[in-house]
């Protein structure tokens, strides 16, 4: 990843930091918004839960099965699952824009890119500013 889309993107997470899960949401098949108060990442793309390594649920299960008995939403899953969880830091990684957020109980949202065209991930920042990140770089769009 150069430099240029780095700070972009960079500049474009600041907020993230210290701030809490608010709501996930589901719309057509396949894309989902993670709100954090006014701000949002969303994807059309893979993502997972994970907490201390261990898998918890990904966007490819559509119900969870908890303990043979029950079957859980995976919507309803992540958003109990990371509700009010302070977000500590992000990493996104060089050459896949993978984003990873990182929270305050050892848990970790993913999101993850298999694809070298199209969008990985959106975020729209508290005053509606949009970047879009991809493998090979970042689109800004303005407030």
């Amino acid at each position: 990843m150069d430099h240029k889309t780095r700070s972009l993107l960079d500049e474009a997470l600041s907020w993230l930091p210290g701030r809490e899960l608010t709501r996930v949401e589901q719309w057509d098949p396949g894309w989902w918004r993670f709100w954090f108060g006014e701000g949002t990442i969303m994807t059309g793309g893979r993502w997972r839960i994970l907490e201390v390594s261990k898998l918890l649920i990904g966007s490819d299960d559509p119900y969870l099965k908890r303990h043979l008995s029950q079957l859980v939403d995976t919507r309803d899953f992540a958003e109990r699952t990371l509700l009010t969880k302070k977000v500590e830091r992000y990493t996104i990684a060089d050459g896949t824009a993978d984003l990873s957020v990182e929270f305050d109980t050892d848990a970790r949202l993913e999101l993850i890119n298999f694809s070298t065209f199209g969008e990985s991930w959106e975020i729209t920042g508290p005053c509606k500013e949009k970047v879009i990140a991809q493998p090979d770089g970042a689109e800004h769009l303005a407030c």
